[in-house]
């Protein structure tokens, strides 16, 4: 019997109004932003698309405000598609950077510390996404 009352006592705990409160302000499912901006130099370097393809590499100006740019440059196997192998960005946010090359917009976009993602948009409507990963292996 004392054994069914001490199961009931911890049952009845667990199911406890005080247990069983959710707090007042849900978990929060966005990622918070870096207190700084990404430096120009936290774009600098290769960037990994996949295993079988060369790396995107990304430069940056000395400049800094509105004449910062990064050069991305592209391999190959994307520039055939776009008809162009580089471009040249200007901060749009503080994870955003974006340049406009005859008929192709290139938006470099950070998503994390070693992630980002390339979006090449053609006026003709053709848009590649590509996923990069920081490639600090040579």
């Amino acid at each position: 019997m004392k054994q069914i009352a001490s199961a009931l006592l911890a049952t009845s705990l667990l199911v406890s109004p005080v247990f069983a409160q959710t707090p007042d302000k849900p978990a929060a499912t966005e990622k918070a932003a870096p207190a700084q901006p990404y430096s120009i130099a936290s774009f600098m370097g290769k960037w990994a698309v996949t295993m079988v393809m060369e790396p995107i590499t990304i430069m940056g100006n000395r400049a800094v405000g509105p004449a910062a740019r990064l050069l991305v440059v592209v391999p190959d196997n994307i520039s055939k598609v776009v008809k162009q192998n580089h471009f040249a960005l200007a901060r749009k946010s503080n994870e955003v950077w974006e340049g406009q090359q005859e008929d192709v917009t290139a938006t470099l976009t950070r998503l994390s510390e070693n992630t980002a993602q390339l979006v090449l948009l053609k006026k003709d409507g053709h848009k590649m996404e590509v996923p990069l990963y920081r490639d600090d292996g040579e």
